[in-house]
């Protein structure tokens, strides 16, 4: 969290002048560092007992190289849940849910730390790092019999499964984020940025991206989320 401050106080800074390429690249930082917090002693232990493995997610985005991401499983039964955590979150702070999850039988639950979250390389990510991290764990594993999603991880597995064409018996988003557009310009407003810069901003993410920002919506998938899963259960509850 300490490095989120140091980010949006810079932001704060070159936001009082005229929008700047360097005020471009402070927005860049803001909007895509995911903070990392600590894991605690009863998400520890649970790692512990978890299977690690590893998958590779290229970085086209920030590094243009190979990020390694750090996964866990647990169990070997022929029903997989796959978890896909939030934005600034990790594999771990799914604990709580995991250990009831264990409860139930024949389940396999597999788990990752996205790019630059939690234990994985990267100090930059995106939704596009969430997806490919995802995809690159569905092709280690094969299909989940179940997909669950937070947040960002929620939106990812959306698009995962829509790009994937992959039916998993269940779909589960957990207030996952709806309209990452306006998301980008909250958070910019937040952070002092004037109408101008955002403006800027948004312009240069189309320009990256090659799409424009305002397509940035979960709703873009729902229809095939529908198609592609057995059920949805898309709910508020944290």
């Amino acid at each position: 969290m300490k490095k989120l401050k140091q980010i949006v106080s810079q932001v704060r800074e070159l936001g009082r002048q005229p929008t700047t390429p360097q005020l471009i690249e402070m927005l860049w930082r803001l909007i895509c560092y995911p903070p990392k917090m600590p894991l605690r002693l009863h998400q520890e232990q649970l790692l512990s007992q978890a299977e690690k493995f590893t998958v590779g997610v290229h970085d086209q985005y920030f590094t243009n190289g190979l990020l390694t991401v750090n996964g866990f499983k647990w169990g070997s039964g022929k029903n997989s849940i796959l978890i896909t955590h939030g934005w600034g979150s990790k594999a771990a702070d799914f604990a709580e849910m995991i250990t009831a999850l264990l409860e139930l039988e024949d389940v396999e639950i597999i788990a990752f730390d996205a790019p630059a979250c939690g234990s994985s390389e990267g100090e930059l990510s995106n939704i596009l790092l969430f997806v490919a991290a995802a995809k690159a764990v569905i092709q280690k594993f094969g299909p989940p019999y179940v997909v669950i999603g937070h947040s960002a991880g929620g939106l990812a597995n959306v698009v995962t499964l829509n790009e994937l064409a992959i039916t998993p018996k269940l779909l589960i988003s957990i207030t996952p984020i709806i309209l990452l557009h306006e998301n980008f310009l909250k958070t910019m407003e937040n952070a002092g940025v004037a109408e101008h810069s955002r403006k800027a901003f948004l312009d240069s993410f189309e320009e990256r991206y090659g799409r424009p920002h305002q397509r940035l919506t979960c709703t873009t998938y729902t229809n095939s989320a529908r198609s592609l899963t057995t059920g949805w259960l898309m709910t508020n509850m944290i």
